[in-house]
C-alpha cells in the first residue's frame, strides 16, 4: 500500500515533509516504527526500472512469504538487515 502511495503522490501533496512523517502522523506510529516500514517496502514493494519496465522486489521471496502471513514484521526486519550485511 505504502509502495503504490510512493508513485502516485508526494509527501509534500499530503502536508509532510517527508515519507516518515506521513506515517507518523496517519498511523500514530513511532519514527522508528515508520523508518522500520519504509525500509521493509524499499527491499518488499514491487519496482519499476527507469524505462517503465516492471521489477520484482529486491527480496522477491521474503515478500511473497509475508504476503502469505508466514512472516512477521521481525522476521523482515531480520532477513532485510542480515542481507544488508553482505
Amino acid at each position: 500500500m505504502l509502495a503504490r502511495l510512493q508513485t502516485e503522490t508526494t509527501p509534500h501533496k499530503l502536508g509532510a515533509h517527508n515519507w516518515k512523517e506521513v506515517l507518523k502522523a496517519r498511523y500514530r506510529i513511532t519514527g522508528s516504527e515508520a523508518n522500520r516500514r519504509l525500509a521493509d517496502t524499499e527491499m518488499l514493494a514491487p519496482r519499476q526500472a527507469l524505462t517503465g519496465q516492471p521489477l520484482p522486489p529486491v527480496l522477491a521471496i521474503t515478500a511473497d512469504t509475508q504476503a502469505l502471513g508466514v512472516l512477521t514484521p521481525g522476521h523482515v526486519e531480520v532477513i532485510r538487515k542480515a542481507v544488508a550485511r553482505q
